[in-house]
C-alpha cells in the first residue's frame, strides 16, 4: 500500500491482537483498535500514541451494531479489516440477545460488523479473518441447535462457531471481491493467551511472533494474495473442512445467521 492504510483491529487489547496492535503501529498504519474493556482500551492508547479506541461487547449487538454505524457515518474509508476478537467458553452462557456466547462473539459479532462497514471498505482492501483449525474437527452441523440447547460443550461450541465464521467468509468474499476487496481467513497458530488457558489449559507458543507475522502478511503486505476466499494454516493456504464444500450448508448457516442477528430478547 503507498498510503497510510486505516486499519481496524477487532480484539486488540489481549493476546494475538494486542501484539498485532503493536506490530501495526511500527508499520505506521492509523489504527482504530477495539475491545470490551475501557480501562485495557485506555492503556492502549497510551502506549500507542496516535491510536483510535473503540469500545464495544459483542455480546451485545446493540453495541456492535453501533461501533458499525459510528465508523460508516464517518465516510472515512478503512483499508484492513482484522476480524480478531475471540472467547472459549467452557459452560453455556446466553447473550442478551438470548445467542450462545461462543457463537455469537466469535461469528455473529463480526459478521453483523462487516456487513455493516462494506460501504466503508476502501476497494483494493483487505479483509482477514482470525479463524482456528478447531473448525475441522466438526463433522456435521444442527442448525437447529446453533444456541447449544442441547448437549453443550466447550470445544464443540468453538469448532462450531469457527466453521459458521469462515462459511460466512466464503459467502461475503464474491460480494467484496466485486469492489475489489480480498477476503482471507487464517489460522494463526497455537499461542499462549487468554483464550488458549481457557479452551486448552495452556500450551502453545508464549511468543507472538510468528502468529503477528502470518497475520500481516495478509492484512498488509504486498501483493495481495489471490484467490480470495482461501484458508491460510502456517503461512500457506489449504483445504478446510470438507463441510464448507457443501454450497448449500454454508447458504443455509448464512441464512440462519443473519436471522439471529435480528433477535432481541
Amino acid at each position: 500500500m503507498n498510503h497510510v492504510p486505516t486499519v481496524l483491529l477487532t480484539g486488540a487489547t489481549d493476546g494475538i491482537g494486542r501484539a498485532l496492535a503493536s506490530a501495526l503501529a511500527l508499520r505506521g498504519a492509523r489504527l482504530l483498535l477495539h475491545g470490551r474493556s475501557e480501562a485495557k482500551l485506555a492503556r492502549l492508547a497510551g502506549e500507542l500514541p496516535g491510536c483510535e479506541t473503540l469500545r464495544a461487547d459483542f455480546a451485545d449487538l446493540t453495541e456492535v451494531r453501533a461501533m458499525g454505524a459510528q465508523l460508516a457515518a464517518r465516510r472515512e474509508p478503512i483499508d484492513v479489516l482484522i476480524a480478531n476478537a475471540g472467547v472459549f467458553m467452557t459452560e453455556r452462557v446466553l447473550t442478551v440477545d438470548g445467542c450462545e456466547t461462543t457463537f455469537q462473539v466469535n461469528h455473529l459479532a463480526h459478521l453483523r460488523l462487516m456487513l455493516d462497514l462494506l460501504p466503508a471498505l476502501r476497494p483494493g482492501g483487505r479483509v482477514v479473518v482470525v479463524a482456528s483449525t478447531s473448525h475441522d474437527k466438526v463433522r456435521a452441523v444442527d442448525l437447529d441447535n446453533l444456541d447449544w440447547h442441547r448437549d453443550f460443550a466447550g470445544y464443540p461450541a468453538y469448532g462450531l462457531a469457527k466453521l459458521a465464521q469462515l462459511a460466512a467468509a466464503l459467502e461475503l468474499a464474491p460480494r467484496l471481491w466485486e469492489r475489489d476487496i480480498t477476503l482471507q481467513a487464517l489460522h494463526p497458530g497455537s499461542i499462549l493467551t487468554k483464550l488458549q488457558v481457557a479452551g486448552w489449559g495452556g500450551g502453545g507458543d508464549p511468543a507472538p511472533d510468528a502468529a503477528v507475522a502470518r497475520v500481516l502478511a495478509l492484512a498488509l503486505d504486498e501483493p495481495r494474495p489471490l484467490p480470495t476466499g482461501q484458508w491460510w494454516v502456517e503461512g500457506r493456504p489449504r483445504a478446510a473442512n470438507p463441510l464448507l464444500d457443501d454450497a448449500d450448508l454454508r447458504r443455509a448457516l448464512m441464512s440462519r445467521s443473519m436471522a439471529l442477528l435480528e433477535v432481541r430478547t
